[in-house]
């Protein structure tokens, strides 16, 4: 199983005081593929899709990330699997416990729904229906 989260699709608003809103939304996905295959095609998707890399936090046209794969732990210079702040950001952590609750965080030992609901993050996530 893998979990992405920041998916062009929009699942869930995030609201910063720093950018503009933002669109996320969880992922589950089956593949060929190792992580780090993975993440070089997604890396390849987002400079197809006019991802530009100049700041570590600012605005872009578009973030795709891999919080977990499987139960894998993957420390790479240029991949840290699990994501290494998904039990930190509830715009992550919301549309994540919409489809997994009971996922198990590898290193931490938790479930999603208990990263929720231990998250220090106050940052108000919304869930955004679009028909179509």
């Amino acid at each position: 199983m893998l979990l992405a989260p920041n998916f062009p699709a929009a699942a869930e608003q995030r609201i910063s005081l720093i950018q503009s809103a933002d669109f996320n939304q969880a992922l589950i996905l089956e593949t060929p593929l190792d992580a780090p295959a993975l993440m070089r095609q997604l890396l390849e998707t987002e400079e197809q899709m006019g991802r530009i890399r100049t700041e570590r936090y600012g605005s872009r046209t578009i973030d795709i990330d891999i919080l977990f794969f499987n139960e894998d732990v993957v420390r790479l210079s240029w991949l840290t699997i699990p994501h290494p702040e998904v039990a930190n950001r509830r715009f992550a952590l919301v549309p994540t416990d919409e489809i997994a609750p009971d996922y198990v965080h590898p290193v931490l030992r938790k479930t999603i729904h208990e990263l929720l609901d231990q998250c220090p993050d106050t940052l108000e996530v919304k869930k955004i229906i679009i028909n179509g």
